[in-house]
Formats: C-alpha cells, sequence, structure tokens
C-alpha cells in the first residue's frame, strides 16, 4: 500500500469519526461553514452553542445537523463570538453577521479584538468554539418534578433568619471596605481582578467555610480556579445536590455588588444552614472568570459532566443582589423557561410568600451570567439579581465607583433570607 493511500484511507476514516467529510474539507481550505437557526425551546440538536431568549434558542451548529436556518461562512483567520445587548433595536455591530432579539454573532480575529469591538456596551463576550470535536450532544432534560413541602398553615413552616450585620461585615471583607487577615497577613482586597487578590479572596471565603463545617475543595481548570464548599446531607444517600453558587472575580474595581453581594449573600445562607439537617447536599461554589466570558463555570459544569454527577445538579446562581434605588423590594429570578428552570423560579416565589418580605419579581430574559453554563446541560438553573434589566441596575457596574456607598443593605438582606428559606424549603 502506498503511502499516499494510506493517507487517503486515514482521512476517510478520521472524516467518518469527526462527523462528515466535508468539514474535514473545510479546514484545510480558507473558509469554515456553519448553520444557525431559531429552534424551540424542546430542540435536541448538538451544537456549538445553544443561546436561550425568552421563549426560543439560537442554535450554532455544524451543517451536517440537517437543521433549517442560515449558512454562514467563517474564515479561518477569524473567531465567532456572540454578545447579548439589552436592546434588540441596537445598531449592529462591526463584524456582525447574525442577529436574533437581543443575539448578536460577530467574527474578530481574536478575544481583545473581540472585547474591543462590543467595549462600548458594557457587556460579556462569548467566544464559540466551532471545531466539529466541540460539538456538544445534549443528555436531555431532566422532566422530573421539584419537591416542596408546603405546608397547611403558614404557621407550621420553619423560617430561617439570617443576620444582616453578619452579612454587612463579610461584603465589606471581600470588597476592601475593611482589612482582613488572610494566614497572618493584613490584606484589603481593593479588586478581585489580580491572581494574587482572586487567591487572597479564596484563602479568606475558604476559612469561613471550614469553620461552618464545609468540606472545601479547589477546582483548578487551566486558567483559574473555582472554590467548592459542600455539606453533605446525612439523612438521604440519593445523591441530589442543591449549589448556591457566584462569581468571585470582579474587573479592576472593588465589586462589592458585582459580584461582592452574590458571595455575601451565599456565605450567608451557608452560615444559616450550616447546622440545619437536610435532605439534599448543599454546594457553595464561587465561580473564577466570570467576567471573562463565564470561563470558571463553563470549565466546572464540563468537569461535573465528565464526572458523571451533572445529572444530579440544581444551580441557584446570586448576581449582584445589593442595589435597589427606590428600595421597592423589585428583583429578578431568571429562568428563559429553560429546562426544568422555572421549578426554581417557583420556589423562589413560595418562600417569599412564606416569609412575607416586600420583594416583587420582574420578568427578564439572559444568558449573561453563571447559570447559563448549566443550560448547556439541560439542567435546571436561574439567576436571582436586582431589577437590572428593568431599569434599576446599578449605575456603577463594571466601575470604580461600585463600592459598599451604593449597596441597599435592606434589599440585600430581603434577597438573602429568600434564597435561604428557599434553599430550605427544598433540601429539606
Amino acid at each position: 500500500m502506498s503511502p499516499r493511500f494510506r493517507r487517503l484511507i486515514g482521512l476517510f476514516y478520521l472524516c467518518v469519526l469527526t462527523v462528515g467529510c466535508h468539514e474535514l474539507d473545510k479546514t484545510s481550505s480558507s473558509r469554515r461553514q456553519l448553520k444557525v437557526s431559531v429552534t424551540s425551546k424542546w430542540d435536541q440538536s448538538p451544537f456549538y452553542a445553544r443561546i436561550p431568549t425568552m421563549y426560543d434558542r439560537v442554535l450554532v451548529t455544524s451543517t451536517d445537523v440537517g437543521l433549517s436556518g442560515t449558512t454562514l461562512t467563517i474564515p479561518e483567520s477569524q473567531g465567532l463570538y456572540f454578545v447579548e445587548l439589552h436592546n434588540p433595536r441596537s445598531p449592529g455591530l462591526p463584524n456582525e453577521i447574525y442577529r436574533h432579539d437581543t443575539i448578536r454573532l460577530f467574527t474578530a480575529t481574536d478575544a481583545r479584538q473581540a472585547y474591543m469591538l462590543t467595549r462600548d456596551l458594557g457587556d460579556h463576550v462569548h467566544p464559540i468554539n466551532i471545531d466539529i470535536r466541540s460539538l456538544t450532544y445534549p443528555i436531555g432534560s431532566n422532566q422530573a418534578q421539584l419537591a416542596l413541602d408546603q405546608p397547611t398553615h403558614k404557621e407550621t413552616q420553619e423560617l430561617i433568619q439570617v443576620d444582616p450585620m453578619q452579612l454587612r461585615l463579610d461584603l465589606e471583607s471581600i470588597s476592601g471596605a475593611r482589612t482582613i487577615d488572610v494566614d497572618g497577613q493584613s490584606v484589603t482586597l481593593v479588586n478581585r481582578a489580580t491572581t494574587e487578590n482572586k487567591t487572597y479572596a479564596r484563602r479568606w471565603l475558604e476559612r469561613e467555610l471550614t469553620s461552618l463545617g464545609y468540606a472545601v475543595t479547589l477546582h483548578s481548570y487551566g486558567t483559574g480556579v473555582n472554590l467548592i464548599a459542600e455539606k453533605k446531607s446525612a439523612l438521604s444517600s440519593d445523591g441530589d445536590i442543591i449549589m448556591i453558587t457566584a462569581h468571585l472575580d470582579t474587573v479592576m474595581t472593588a465589586g462589592a455588588d458585582d459580584n461582592g453581594s452574590g458571595i455575601a449573600t451565599a456565605l450567608t445562607a451557608a452560615r444559616a444552614l450550616s447546622e440545619k439537617e437536610l435532605r439534599q447536599t448543599i454546594r457553595i461554589v464561587a465561580f473564577d472568570e466570570e467576567e471573562r466570558g463565564l470561563i470558571g463555570s463553563s470549565a466546572y459544569a464540563k468537569h461535573l459532566a465528565k464526572m458523571g454527577e451533572i445529572s444530579k445538579i440544581r444551580v441557584i446562581n446570586l448576581e449582584m443582589t445589593g442595589y435597589d434605588s427606590d428600595d421597592n423590594g423589585d428583583f429578578h429570578a431568571i429562568d428563559c423557561n429553560e429546562n426544568t428552570s422555572s421549578q426554581l423560579t417557583r420556589a423562589i416565589l413560595s418562600a417569599i410568600i412564606s416569609t412575607g418580605l416586600a420583594l416583587q419579581p420582574v420578568e427578564a430574559c439572559t444568558t449573561r451570567s453563571d447559570h447559563s453554563s448549566f443550560w448547556n446541560y439541560d439542567r435546571p438553573a436561574i439567576v436571582l439579581s436586582q431589577n437590572f434589566f428593568g431599569g434599576d441596575g446599578n449605575p456603577c457596574y463594571h466601575r470604580s465607583c461600585d463600592t459598599i456607598s451604593k449597596i441597599n443593605f435592606s434589599y440585600m438582606t430581603k434577597l438573602a433570607q429568600v434564597v435561604t428559606n428557599t434553599i430550605y424549603q427544598i433540601a429539606r
């Protein structure tokens, strides 16, 4: 057999293994093709990116999949990115090649150029890996209903109180408003953007959670580190896990609201639940590199899938829970009608009724936080946030004035209490 013939045989088998010879042909040329479709929430096609809106999805996939839609041709010298805008009527982006609702797909030579093209929008830019080997095959939605203990009378349900003074202390500590002790060293966290400061913040958080009896581990994935703290259930061995998540990193700011508020709220819930007997495992996760495009949560979701644990997970993600300028209690519990995520929203609303707190949900849909990393694996996940998309978002978002001076601690305490009682209601 000649070397040339052996090479052709090898290419043939590589084509079979990578789902379609024409994909291999395009790799050897200067341009690549893919398909972009708008699909229903129930579509289970493989994808490079699956981007939800409120009522449908933008699916970026291989031309082999056979969906109807728009065929896009991407030069080999360009990468593909997407960004989610506030307003669907926003003007076009440079290099924009596709739009649907608030979603824009565009090309750039690298991540830096992608950032420069969208920096005035203030939104995250997400790279899309369109190598044929990166296709994600959905595992299928878990349609099991979320069991909630609904008492006959309000007074029969135990309610958990959180400590507002400790909540404030935790936020001041994580956002540089007070000096903290880390391994005998006095540290002021002026930001959580540098590797050094993120390391200090994780060590402080690890100490606090360990003191509460949580088993703390670190998940290193190459460019960053996620912190994982777990309290296993002593009453059940079914393995279900409810995750309370928030991102630890910031842009080059103190990040009191984005996202010190989420970290402090998660820690507050961990404190209040630490001595409760629960029938589900509680896992607190502090994600790294959210500000760079949900990198830490994407890596962790992929890790859970690889370990065979992803099907056990439900996620309540906390993102900017500290701003309410008019003190009217408006907030978001965002599920985008993805998978069975709306069950978690209903659990939040049930806890509001149980606690009697003056909070009012405002509908919104976004992929712009770590909850959306778990939608790609068909898991229930929501993000709890201030009324960011309803006109009352923190004006210091990604600015140097994101300090505790803008925090509404009464509002933040209410959200912390709702989160804590929601988890208790689910995991009890």
